[in-house]
């Protein structure tokens, strides 16, 4: 019965009192050696310790917040305030961000390098276009109504912009 006291006992005062914890830290010696070292920080060298100093705060710390942590205190955080409401939108901002976004249409030809990239590019930048090859009678047709004689052409909106023009393209996107 008292060896049942006894273990009873042990496990309770185990079980309430926190574990320890070791803290490992690390220093390099002037040969680029790497040192380790468990909790007795006097093994640590005087010029070396500078090496260990924020290693022992931040585990500190750590163990401050988990103390916290697992004993929360019964201080109640403050509601956070209500977000006012919105400013009213004007009515001309409101119709600039209605607007539908620009028709974009790709002429390209089947042996056109600066087609492809060009493509590629509008593929990355996630910008939707409709493509034509002008070997094919549809685009063919397009591409002659045009009035050009260039590959890639693009035309954003009623802009034709001729060859890989980036800049020209994408200021035609913002117009």
């Amino acid at each position: 019965m008292q060896l049942l006291k006894f273990i009873f006992c042990t496990l309770f005062f185990l079980g309430t009192v926190a574990p320890a914890q070791a803290i490992m830290v690390q220093y390099i010696d002037e040969y680029g050696k790497v040192h380790y070292v468990n909790t007795d920080y006097a093994n640590v060298p005087p010029k070396y310790y500078y090496q260990v100093k924020d290693q022992i705060e931040k585990a500190a710390k750590k163990t401050d917040a988990e103390k916290a942590a697992a004993n929360p205190s019964p201080v109640k955080t403050p509601e956070p305030e209500p977000t006012p409401a919105p400013p009213p939108i004007d009515p001309e901002a409101e119709e600039e961000t209605k607007k539908e976004p620009k028709k974009v249409e790709l002429f390209v030809g089947a042996d056109c390098s600066q087609c492809y990239l060009l493509e590629s590019v509008l593929r990355q930048r996630k910008i939707v276009y409709q493509k034509y090859d002008i070997g094919s009678d549809p685009g063919r047709e397009k591409y002659h109504e045009l009035g050009v004689r260039e590959l890639p052409v693009t035309k954003v909106g009623s802009k034709v912009i001729l060859g890989f023009d980036l800049n020209g393209i994408f200021t035609a996107l913002k117009e």
